[in-house]
């Protein structure tokens, strides 16, 4: 019975330094992650209407405080729209979730946009993670809406 709860407490310590684990990751002692890939994807109905599949687009930064930084480079979205700058950040760490705030001056986007991404892999040195969204747009051509879905993918290193 003692080792049976002996080993319910190992499992126990092991899930919660695991789950602090990937916001450690997340910040390091080198705050900078540059983005070896990053693919974005947004369809309307069954077609492709934007991508983007491009490789050392930036870096971003990830602060104790759960502010952060996203120096894009020149990636640029919808009618050359800068998609970083300054963020918040949350990591879920139940969900292995970590949801990034950014606020764009830009209307295509309203002021604030949230972000939840999925953290699909995480180690110190490389990250993996994907967001999706789907949705519906108003078109007034067909006078109907038309499915959306948006899916971002991030491949994050260290050197």
């Amino acid at each position: 019975m003692r080792n049976i709860s002996l080993f319910f407490i190992i499992g126990f310590l092991f899930l919660i330094s695991a789950c602090t684990d990937i916001e450690q990751q997340i910040i390091g002692d080198e705050n900078a992650w540059s983005f070896s890939r990053i693919v974005y994807e947004y369809t309307e109905a069954f077609d492709v209407i934007e991508s983007i599949d491009s490789n050392d687009v930036g870096e971003i930064y990830f602060y104790e405080n759960g502010r952060g930084w996203w120096d894009n480079g020149s990636l640029r979205v919808k009618q050359d729209t800068i998609l970083g700058d300054s963020f918040q950040w949350v990591l879920d760490q139940e969900e292995e979730q970590v949801m990034l705030s950014f606020d764009f001056p830009l209307i295509p986007y309203g002021n604030d946009r949230n972000f939840d991404f999925r953290v699909v892999e995480s180690s110190n040195n490389a990250q993996l993670w994907r967001y999706s969204e789907e949705g519906s747009v108003f078109q007034p051509l067909r006078r109907d809406s038309v499915d959306t879905k948006t899916i971002w993918q991030w491949q994050l290193s260290r050197d």
